[in-house]
Order: C-alpha cells, then sequence, then structure tokens
C-alpha cells in the first residue's frame, strides 16, 4: 500500500485554527472562548495567562495579528478577541498566580534586560525554582513599555504576576562589556537588551534556534533581534524553555515546531454574516463581551464528517482512518479491523472535492481494497454480485454494439446496463429519438466497467477497459453520448481521448423530447430535483436536467446543486451489500434533504430506485421527459431487471437492425414456482435472483439433499453457487412448487460424510 501520510498531513482537523497558528503565544482561543461562553471566566483566564504570562499588559499592546487572519473576515468582520479578553482579565476574581511546590534547582541563570522579554524568560525559569539574577541598567523595570502604558499599569501587572516567584533583580546595574558579562556566574545567559540594546559583539556570530539567536550558552532574544512587544514576550518563555534543555542536555536545538502553511478552517456553511458587537463604552460588558464571543466559529474543518457518509458512519477523521487502514492491510497484519469501512467507500470522491486541501481518502480506499482484493483478504461476498451483474450486462444476451447504417455515424449512444434493467423504454426510445435528431448514431450497450473498480479487481478492469476501447474504435471512435453519469467517470479513464457528453445537456435530445407531466408526477408542479453524485463537478449535466425539468412545466423547489450537496443516494460502490445499514440511512438522509410533499426527479436509475424505496414517489427524468411511468411506480425486482435487460436487446435488435434475436431461456429453467408478491420483494431485497431459487430446488429434489419439516409440511435446502450459499424452503403444490422462504449467506456447508470419511482415514 502506497504512504499517504503527506497527504493525509494537510488535514487540519484538530490542528489550531489560523488565529491560534498566528497568535505569537499559539494560544489556544478555541478553548479560550469556548470556557468563556460557559461561564468559566477564572478558568478562562488562568488560560490566558499561561500563554502570554502577562496578560493585562499582553491586551493592551499586542497589535493583533489574529484579527487579521479570522475568517470572519471574508464575510463581516474579524473576531474583537482583545475586547473579550479584556472582559476576562476585568471580571476573573481567582488572578492570583498558582503556587507551585517544586524543589529549588542549584544551577545559576542571569538575564540582562528587565523589558518584556527579559521579565518573561525570568518568570517562568523563577516558577521553576531556578537561581535566577535579573540585571537592569536602569531603576525600575519595563524597558520600553514606559513609552507603550502607564506606569501603573504595568508595574502592577508585573509585580503581581511575579508573586510567589523568587528572583534576584540588580536595577542601575548595566553590563555593558563582554569581560563583565563574562564574569558573570551564571551556566546560561539570556540577554534582551531592547532595540539597539549591548550585544557584546556576539550577535554577528550567533545561529538561529527558533525565534532566537545562540552564541554558545548565551541566548539573544526580544526586541534586540527586532521582535514586537508581543513576541518578545515569547521570546523571553522559549528563551527559557531553551535555556533549560541547554543546562540538562548542552544542546541548543530548536524546540519549537515549524509554522503550518495551512490552518484550519471552519465549515462554509458557518460563515453567516452577523455584525460585529461594538462596545457601548471604552470597553465591553460582560452582556457585549459574551454577545461577541457567539460570533466565533470555533474554527475546526469538519466538513468531510458532514458531507462524506463514511466517515461519519465509522467515526474517524482521515488520518485515523488511513491508520486503521494501514493496519489492516500491513503484511504482517492479523487483524481486519477495517475491512467493512473498506468495503463500504463508494470512491464518490466527495472528500476530495469539499475538502479546502484536498486530502482525497478515496485513494487510501481504493488502494487498500485493490491490495486486499489481490490477496484475497477482502471477503468475495461484497463485490460478487456486482461482478455477475457486470459479467451478465457484458454477455451476448444483452451486449450489443453495433450501427445502424452502413457507416458508424459521428455519435454513440451508451446507455449503461442500468437502464434499460430499470425499464427497456429508457433506451429504446432514448435511442429513437437520438437516431431522428442525430442520423447515423450507433449504439454501446454494454457495461461500463464500473462493478471492476468498486471491487478493486485492477488487472480485471483493465482488461475491461481495452475492451471498451477496441468496441469504440470498431464503430469508427465516434463521439459518446451518456445516460448514466457515472459511466461518464469511467470511460473519462477508459478512453480518455473520446468526447464524452451528458445526454441531459445534449440540445438536440431536449428538442426531440415530449414532456409528459401528466402521466409520470405525483405531486404538483413543484418538485425536488436529486443530483447523483457523480454529477457533483459536471455542471453541464446538472443544468441540462435542470432545463429538461423546465420544459415539462415543473418547478424545482428544491435541489442539492451545491458542491458538498450532491451525495450518494444509497446505492453506489458495493456498500449496499458490505453496510446495508450505512446504506439505508444514506438514503433516508438523501429524502430528507429533499423536503416533503413534493415528488423528487432525478436522473440516475439507481438513485431513482433506491430513493424510490425510501419515499414511494420518485420519478426518472426519462419518465417524464418520455412520458413513461409514474413516480409511483414501484421500481423493478432483481430477475425483473435481469429480464428488462434482454429485453432491451431483443427490441434493439428486431426494430432497429431487423434481426430476430432467440429468447432467452426461463430463469426458472423447466420448474413453475410459485412465489407471492410480498416474498417476491423480501428475496429481491435480500439481492436473490429467481434463477438462484430455481437451481438450489432443482438440486436438491435431484440428488434428494432436503429436510422435511413436518410441522410446515415443507422442505429446505441449500446450495453453493458461486461464494453464496442459498437457502429456499419450499413445498410441491402439482406439478408446480410453492416457495415459502429463502435466503443466503456467505457461510460454506461441510458435508458430514466427508468429515466422517476424513476423520476415519486419519485415525
Amino acid at each position: 500500500m502506497k504512504d499517504y501520510a503527506k497527504m493525509l498531513a494537510d488535514c487540519t482537523h484538530g490542528q489550531p485554527p489560523a488565529c491560534s497558528a498566528h497568535c505569537p503565544f499559539n494560544l489556544d482561543i478555541k478553548t479560550l472562548i469556548a470556557r468563556f461562553k460557559r461561564g468559566k471566566i477564572d478558568s478562562a483566564y488562568r488560560l490566558l495567562r499561561d500563554a502570554v504570562i502577562f496578560p493585562k499588559i499582553i491586551c493592551n499592546i499586542c497589535d493583533a495579528p489574529c484579527e487579521r487572519v479570522c475568517e470572519r473576515n471574508s464575510t463581516d468582520a474579524p473576531l474583537n478577541l482583545r475586547g473579550i479578553e479584556r472582559a476576562i482579565i476585568d471580571s476573573a476574581k481567582r488572578t492570583d498566580p498558582i503556587k507551585l511546590n517544586v524543589p529549588a534547582k542549584e544551577h545559576r541563570i542571569a538575564i540582562i534586560g528587565a523589558g518584556l522579554s527579559g521579565l518573561a524568560c525570568a518568570i517562568r525559569l523563577a516558577e521553576r525554582k531556578y537561581n535566577v539574577t535579573l540585571y537592569e541598567a536602569r531603576d525600575e523595570v519595563g524597558g520600553s513599555l514606559a513609552q507603550l502604558l502607564d506606569k501603573e499599569i504595568y508595574l502592577s501587572e508585573i509585580e503581581h504576576q511575579f508573586k510567589h516567584r523568587s528572583y534576584e533583580l540588580r536595577l542601575s546595574t548595566p553590563i555593558t562589556t563582554l569581560e563583565e558579562l563574562r564574569e558573570i556566574d551564571a551556566q546560561t545567559i539570556y540577554v534582551a537588551t531592547g532595540a539597539g540594546g549591548e550585544d557584546f559583539g556576539l550577535l554577528e556570530r550567533a545561529i538561529r534556534r527558533s525565534p532566537l539567536m545562540v552564541n554558545g550558552n548565551v541566548f539573544f532574544g526580544g526586541s534586540l533581534i527586532g521582535s514586537t512587544p508581543a513576541e518578545a514576550v515569547r521570546h523571553g518563555n522559549e528563551a527559557a524553555n531553551m535555556m533549560e534543555m541547554y543546562i540538562n542536555t548542552g544542546s541548543t536545538l530548536d524546540l519549537t515546531f515549524p509554522p503550518r502553511e495551512k490552518s484550519n478552517k471552519p465549515d462554509p456553511a458557518l460563515l453567516v454574516e452577523t455584525p460585529r458587537i461594538e462596545p457601548a463604552g471604552d470597553a465591553y460588558t460582560m452582556e457585549e463581551a459574551l454577545a461577541e464571543a457567539q460570533r466565533c466559529l470555533l474554527c475546526d474543518c469538519d466538513i468531510c464528517m458532514k458531507q462524506c457518509p463514511l466517515i461519519p458512519e465509522f467515526s474517524k477523521y482521515p488520518d485515523r482512518m488511513a491508520e486503521t487502514v494501514r493496519s489492516t492491510v500491513a503484511p504482517a497484519s492479523n487483524t481486519r479491523l477495517a475491512t467493512r469501512m473498506v468495503a463500504s467507500c463508494d470512491f464518490c470522491g466527495i472528500c476530495k472535492d469539499i475538502c479546502p486541501y484536498g486530502v482525497d481518502v478515496r485513494a487510501v480506499f481504493e488502494d487498500a481494497r485493490a491490495q486486499m482484493f489481490e490477496e484475497g483478504t477482502m471477503p468475495v461476498a461484497y463485490s460478487e454480485f456486482w461482478l455477475r451483474d457486470m459479467a451478465e450486462a457484458t454477455s451476448q444476451a444483452a451486449q450489443l454494439i453495433d450501427s445502424p447504417g452502413s457507416e458508424p455515424g459521428e455519435f454513440a449512444f451508451f446507455p449503461g446496463c442500468q437502464l434499460g434493467a430499470s425499464d427497456p423504454r429508457y433506451v429504446t426510445k432514448t435511442y429513437e429519438l437520438l437516431r431522428k435528431a442525430l442520423p447515423g448514431t450507433s449504439l454501446m450497450l454494454t457495461c461500463c466497467g464500473a462493478p471492476e473498480y468498486w471491487a478493486g479487481n485492477v488487472a480485471g478492469r483493465a482488461a475491461h477497459q481495452r475492451r471498451l476501447r477496441e468496441e469504440w474504435e470498431s464503430l469508427d471512435r465516434p463521439k459518446l453520448i451518456c445516460a448514466c453519469t457515472s459511466c461518464i467517470f469511467q470511460l473519462a479513464e477508459a478512453i480518455p481521448e473520446a468526447q464524452v457528453v451528458s445526454l441531459y445537456e445534449l440540445p438536440e435530445f431536449a428538442e426531440a423530447i415530449e414532456a409528459g407531466l401528466g402521466k409520470t408526477v405525483a405531486s404538483s408542479e413543484e418538485v425536488s430535483l436529486f443530483h447523483p453524485c457523480s454529477t457533483r463537478l459536471d455542471s453541464a449535466s446538472r443544468e441540462g436536467a435542470r432545463r429538461l425539468v423546465e420544459k415539462a412545466g415543473l418547478r424545482v423547489a428544491c435541489e442539492n446543486d451545491a458542491l458538498g450537496e450532491a451525495a450518494c443516494c444509497g446505492w453506489g460502490g458495493q456498500y449496499r451489500l458490505a453496510n446495508d445499514k450505512m446504506a439505508n440511512s444514506v438514503a433516508k438522509r438523501a429524502v430528507e434533504r429533499m423536503g416533503e410533499g413534493r415528488t423528487i426527479v432525478t436522473y440516475c436509475t439507481n438513485c431513482r430506485n433506491t430513493l424510490h424505496a425510501s419515499c414511494g414517489d420518485c420519478a426518472h427524468i426519462l419518465d417524464i421527459a418520455l412520458g413513461l411511468n409514474p413516480s409511483t411506480a414501484a421500481s423493478p425486482l432483481l430477475t425483473q431487471r435481469r429480464e428488462n435487460r434482454f429485453a432491451t436487446k431483443r427490441e434493439l435488435e428486431a426494430n432497429v437492425w431487423g434481426r430476430e434475436a432467440s429468447e432467452p431461456k426461463p430463469q426458472t429453467g423447466d420448474l413453475e414456482l410459485i412465489i407471492g408478491d410480498e416474498l417476491a420483494q423480501t428475496i429481491s431485497d435480500r439481492w436473490i435472483y429467481i434463477s438462484d431459487i430455481a437451481q438450489t430446488l432443482a438440486h436438491c429434489e435431484a440428488h434428494n439433499q432436503k429436510l422435511y419439516y413436518p410441522e410446515e409440511d415443507c422442505f429446505i435446502g441449500h446450495l453453493q453457487i458461486g461464494f453464496m450459499t442459498y437457502w429456499v424452503k419450499y413445498r410441491p403444490q402439482g406439478s408446480a412448487w410453492e416457495i415459502l422462504d429463502a435466503y443466503c449467506h456467505r457461510m460454506h456447508i461441510k458435508e458430514g460424510k466427508q468429515w466422517v470419511s476424513q476423520s476415519l482415514s486419519e485415525s
């Protein structure tokens, strides 16, 4: 499996938002705001003080880079974080620094300069009980703060924060020469003498470590090396950390992490214009500050969790998902924790499309499924039905590749394998209109190969793509008109040089149709238009479908047209079999998003059948365009879909090419089966063909492998067909057979006779 670590590192969930990433102190602004909104004022104050050391000073002098990058700038105005911080500082009741019971250390540390940076370094080392001496040339502390704030403000704050902190302060003690510096008895020295201050000739040869400069055991920071006042406090804090590491290890390695190029972003749907709250007086009241805090989006990217059905189903974000998948497919792995997760991805790609940084979880699952298919560790039952269905769609009984004229035309109609299976007229009538509008249009009635893609069968998919290319070239490389939006994606990979256009955006088709509004739509003239997930980036198909609906005299009252809304209906991929619970919840959610009381219109047969099963009122756009089935008409059952597929080819052979096609053998063979309507629906829902039932029953009768149930006066028997084992409960009814129940499972039955003989031979 490929290493997706670099790509997954772009996922910003759980990472600091832009405001925190640009804060000189890396302040956890989300937690600060969350505590404040919950009324945890003292807790919010402690968080602020732990980050900025001197909150009352920083709140007044910080140039607020957080506001410049606030996500609200794109909508209204940035959050007034400084105003909120002032309200927290003014309202906090417990502001005394915590007394730390830490044993005193013998190591001596000297700090030159009692400005903001030197004081920050001193307070951090003093609270860890180092022996700190602070040298200041002037007769008071504060440095450049004298030009920024009233002395009463900053001197009282410095005194307050140094409460319970023991250190030696030497005022009016300038250190001006290198000799004086060397005479100081200290293991490490921090030089923070301010802008234009003394660097003792050491700074020129110093090397950069994080924002600091280091020369041996001497560290330089603050405005001496060009920081802003707020950054100077950060320098002092980081100098304390690096000096402690130097004392303990002798190393001056950079302890900081490089800034992230990509910051956490909120869901764009949350960016609703909300005017900034301005204080009525000089500062916020508590009520005003709380109102302003409500504007904070607490940015944490969870767009994929909201839009992708797979991610919330397993409650894992992309990085955790990939970690679980890697542990499952690793060569030495003895666990298959992520098997169902891997099989539940429908490869729609919405994760990448909606992610601000294009994190492609689908690629992880594609790769994993391909590896598991090749190794045989993916349950065959998840893909067997779809691969059987594809084999049938490409069989001689269903596939038709031909041109109606002596020479292939400019276009070829590629309806896809599911369109005719839903209703043969979807294909036959559409093709008739296309041949009138675009004479000479050829036909490619086959499967695009999606089931091989879903299964992870790389070799099988490549072989099918080669056949598709050969068939396309046999028709003189026509432009392809697709009625299935999923086929467009598959054909773009199979035949990238082919020009592919959606049937629903084709002007010639729109001009040729006759709207059948009165026959198809159960609700009023308002409908909900459901765009299949495969059209998410296909605006031409979406706009074309909308025009066809409007041509029928209908008004689209609701549609899932936004990028993150064109989601799966619950059919795609193979998770209908791998994760039925998730598939049903996805379908239910899709219907709920469309609203109640209106017919849903869509232009994917799988979407139509799936949504109809949930709401009972859904029309395919061809029903409206061609005046076919009412929106309340039941979807065809599984066996009927197979018969429809064969009928589609027979009708085309007879009506277009004048060829007589042989009738297929009945799916029940020579058996006459009696199946009630309710049971027929149940059997279809269990993904069982009537032919599977007939084959099982015939086997049980021919080999007398059946059990008799006297209570119900019936027989029950089983047969393994492919990977699945089918069970049928039945009884004779004259010359026919009444089917009472049928089900299937992945368990293989090993006959007892074989086991006994094997045991005897071993003994």
